[in-house]
């Protein structure tokens, strides 16, 4: 039974996910213990009553049962060739890093550790992230359950197959940076015809999260909430017909692709 858990990498996901975990209540501080070559992150979080951190792989191998990769990919080859001294059978590894694939931890911790890929995204930080799950080939049941029981208290979570990751990447990982994208132009657009910058970053920000809410809250298509606001001939109207003019769907099937593209040329 996984009852303690230890966390490689305290930077803003790593924090985010330790200090999530803690505030819904999924782990008790005590029962976290983090690392990280970088001394300030561990005093940041360290200021966190209950919160163990340290800067040895024994010691954190030792204090969790399940161990969270939460390095930059690049860093990851290094990482497990250290790591293998102090894993065991025993152990459950959850990887957030993009692009690694289970095969790829697996081949480079022992023979016996269980692996769990996770592609979380940037709002787990609000406890309103979206992951998906993968399960390496020697994960048991109890071990993904274990895993959806922690992300899910971040947002929410799915399980998917390890080659929809790429995918996932590109929709849940990148999303955000489109949303954000998007928020930006919007309240340019809105500085552009006469709104002073302050008033239009209020109105662009509780929009954005109004309709977020609206969709996510009440279960409705986005074609049908879409339609609900777009009357024949009004305002709304004439905005979707020039994003239909400029094949705004092609455009964004376009990103989505070349997303999904990269995600599997930095996979490893």
């Amino acid at each position: 039974m996984i009852e303690t858990v230890g966390i490689i990498g305290a930077g803003n996901m790593g924090t985010a996910i330790v200090r999530g975990l803690v505030a819904g209540q999924v782990l008790a501080p005590e029962d976290v213990t983090a690392v990280d070559i970088d001394g300030t992150r561990l005093e940041e979080l360290a200021a966190d009553p209950g919160i163990n951190t340290t800067t040895s792989l024994k010691t954190l191998a030792r204090a969790g049962d399940a161990i969270i990769l939460a390095v930059k990919p690049q860093s990851m080859e290094e990482l497990l060739r250290q790591l293998a001294f102090h894993v065991t059978p025993g152990h459950l590894v959850i990887s957030i890093a993009a692009g690694i694939s289970t095969g790829f931890l697996e081949q480079r911790l022992p023979s016996e550790t269980r692996v769990v890929r996770v592609m979380p995204n940037t709002p787990v930080m609000v406890r309103a992230g979206a992951a998906a799950l993968c399960r390496g080939s020697r994960a048991t049941d109890e071990d993904m359950e274990f895993a959806m029981r922690l992300f899910s208290a971040l947002g929410t979570a799915v399980i998917v197959e390890e080659e929809q990751m790429d995918a996932v990447t590109a929709l849940s990982g990148s999303g955000p940076a489109y949303f954000f994208y998007l928020a930006e132009k919007l309240r340019q657009a809105a500085v552009e015809n006469g709104l002073p910058e302050k008033e239009a970053d209020e109105l662009v920000r509780q929009t954005l999260h109004g309709a977020g809410r609206l969709l996510r809250d009440t279960g409705a298509a986005p074609e049908e909430l879409r339609a609900r606001v777009t009357s024949k001939g009004g305002t709304t109207a004439a905005a979707v017909e020039v994003f239909e003019a400029a094949d705004l769907s092609d455009i964004i099937s376009r990103a989505v692709a070349a997303a999904v593209a990269r995600s599997k040329e930095l996979g490893l």
